[in-house]
């Protein structure tokens, strides 16, 4: 086990029983307050749970070396369990609006603002150093990075929660509040889900474009171009074809070189030399590269 998966196997753990932690309590205190919110947040704090423990369980198998079931790696494994982990908090977060609407059609709800304010003060200074913590430690790792954006949803949550509430505490002295006040609880939990479901559909679709193996950003795309194409016109290649998907912290890169007369190659040694070279000239692009570099005099092979 490499120093990565050994870092990723510590945070997960600390994030697993963090998550577990706050979503028993954000579950009591909201029954106990009787706020729909703190349920949302602990019901989300649940799924985190879940989610790590499946993070967690993915990082202990792609540390075993199966090269004869895996010969290119498991590291599909990372933006699957991903896509998984936000597809459950996207269901979350829709029966959590459903439920609000309910409430709102139905007289709202009356909440014990005092708890309510408590725990959800503790509940985001904790979520955001959880969060900060995980960010520490991240590096090119999908998994971590992915927990760090649930710990830091959670805290936009409870934040969120923290300052309704205090602004509830406060409407309780305006004369004729006590109509509206039941209404609150629903209505943060509906502008909640409205405002957070965009996290887990970005991250939905970030994970399926490297499940679906589509190129990486156009600035990471330029960078690798700008090497094939030095390589190209040092060695007097007629074109090359660049091809280019990135899962997690691994970047493939498929390079075909058109050889022509005047190209300057003539044997399998020169081809190695010419494949050192644009190695070195990709050196720092990202994290770990798999690099495949093919030689043909008929275009066909290459397009």
């Amino acid at each position: 086990m490499n120093v990565t998966e050994h870092l990723e196997r510590r945070v997960l753990t600390v994030s697993v029983w963090g998550a577990g932690i706050f979503s028993a309590g954000a579950i009591t205190f909201g029954l106990v307050a009787g706020s729909q919110f703190l349920l949302f947040d602990g019901l989300y704090s649940l799924i985190s749970v879940v989610a790590s423990l499946m993070s967690l369980m993915a990082s202990k198998f792609m540390a075993q070396d199966d090269w004869e079931r895996f010969p290119f790696g498991k590291l599909a494994i990372e933006p699957l369990v991903v896509a998984v982990k936000y597809v459950m908090i996207l269901i979350v977060i829709v029966g959590s609006a459903a439920s609000s609407l309910i409430s709102l059609f139905t007289g709202g709800r009356p909440i014990v603002l005092g708890i309510a304010v408590g725990y959800s003060f503790i509940s985001t200074l904790a979520c955001w150093a959880v969060a900060h913590y995980i960010h520490r430690q991240s590096d090119d790792s999908n998994l971590l990075r992915a927990e760090e954006g649930q710990w830091r949803m959670d805290a936009w949550i409870s934040g969120v929660a923290l300052a309704a509430f205090v602004g509830a505490l406060g409407l309780k002295y305006v004369p004729g509040s006590a109509a509206i006040l039941p209404y609150l609880d629903p209505i943060m939990v509906l502008a909640g889900s409205v405002y957070f479901v965009r996290v887990p559909l970005h991250e939905i679709g970030c994970a399926l474009r490297e499940l679906l193996d589509m190129a990486p950003d156009a600035l990471l795309q330029a960078k690798v171009q700008q090497a094939v194409t030095h390589i190209e016109q040092s060695y007097g290649f007629q074109e090359s074809y660049l091809r280019m998907s990135s899962v997690s912290r691994q970047l493939w890169i498929e390079v075909d070189f058109v050889v022509q007369p005047s190209t300057s190659m003539s044997t399998v040694a020169d081809g190695d030399k010419i494949r050192e070279d644009l190695s070195q000239r990709l050196k720092g692009v990202k994290g770990d590269q798999w690099l495949t570099v093919c030689f043909t005099t008929d275009r066909k092979w290459a397009q």
